[in-house]
């Protein structure tokens, strides 16, 4: 179930790290690759920053250069960006991941996609904790 996915991400994400610190490199990989996609897609970045070097820079690096060649070439770039978008997309108010399209006049939002109510109730549960952890920071005595 959906609901369950950042729980089991963060149970395989630290089984990995465990062999990652054990020298189990090898071993790290094959859990990684062995998960379902779902699983994968959420532990395999940490597996890279943790033992691949600069991959993680470099990678960034490519997409930073092709989101400033499209605004200097004067085109759109369909991407998912993370953007305080207001509410403007499914309501969302933190700064998380939604459809846009990056141009020169900067980002607008993209049409609405079609998600399934599980997927919905998990972006306004990362929404919530986004919002929890910024005003947490920002406003701490307001915490309690």
């Amino acid at each position: 179930h959906l609901s369950d996915l950042p729980q089991e991400i963060a149970t395989e994400r630290s089984a990995m790290l465990q062999l990652i610190r054990a020298g189990r490199i090898q071993d790290a990989y094959e859990l990684v690759s062995a998960l379902p996609a779902d699983l994968r897609v959420g532990v395999k970045p940490f597996f890279t920053a943790f033992t691949s070097g600069r991959t993680t820079e470099i990678v960034t690096a490519h997409a930073a250069s092709d989101i400033v060649a499209a605004i200097i070439e004067g085109t759109s770039l369909n991407l998912s960006a993370q953007v305080a978008n207001g509410g403007g997309w499914n309501n969302l108010c933190a700064p998380v991941a939604a459809p846009v399209v990056l141009g020169v006049s900067g980002w607008q939002q993209r049409a609405d996609l079609s998600l399934a109510e599980d997927e919905l109730e998990a972006i306004s549960a990362a929404d919530a904790a986004v919002e929890a952890a910024i005003s947490a920071v920002l406003f701490p005595d307001l915490s309690d």
